[in-house]
């Protein structure tokens, strides 16, 4: 969507990662590295490549307690969880990248996508220089 309106108002050096591509579920396997490679080359001429980078995150000491009436005066908790997205800009050019997270997690958190990406950097710069 905001692909879309960048377009049509004539901002062409930013891009655009698909979260549903790079995500937690598949930042392990070698084909998103593959994936994140190809879409670096493909964005080689952007001043930014923009990835919202979605996750789960629990909340710490939240837990949801299930009532049931029916069994014992015993409940056991799980932990409150939801998805949290984080908007992760690349810079090429300068081969850094930026988090930007609304709620200040630890970056220990998205630790597997920083590995990705950096893996898919190091596959970039070597097709780059056999170009």
């Amino acid at each position: 969507m905001e692909a879309h309106k960048c377009k049509e108002r004539g901002i062409n050096d930013i891009g655009f990662l698909d979260p549903t591509s790079i995500n937690e579920a598949t930042v392990g396997f070698r084909s998103t590295v593959d994936a994140g490679c190809d879409a670096l080359v493909d964005m080689q001429d952007k001043k930014w490549i923009l990835l919202p980078y979605n996750h789960q995150y629990m909340y710490p000491n939240s837990y949801i307690f299930p009532f049931n009436h029916h069994q014992s005066n015993l409940h056991i908790g799980c932990p409150k969880c939801s998805n949290h997205y984080i908007l992760i800009g690349i810079n090429l050019d300068k081969s850094k990248i930026r988090i930007l997270d609304s709620k200040r997690l630890s970056h220990d958190l998205i630790q597997p996508c920083i590995d990705m990406l950096n893996k898919a950097f190091a596959k970039y710069r070597k097709k780059k220089q056999s170009i």
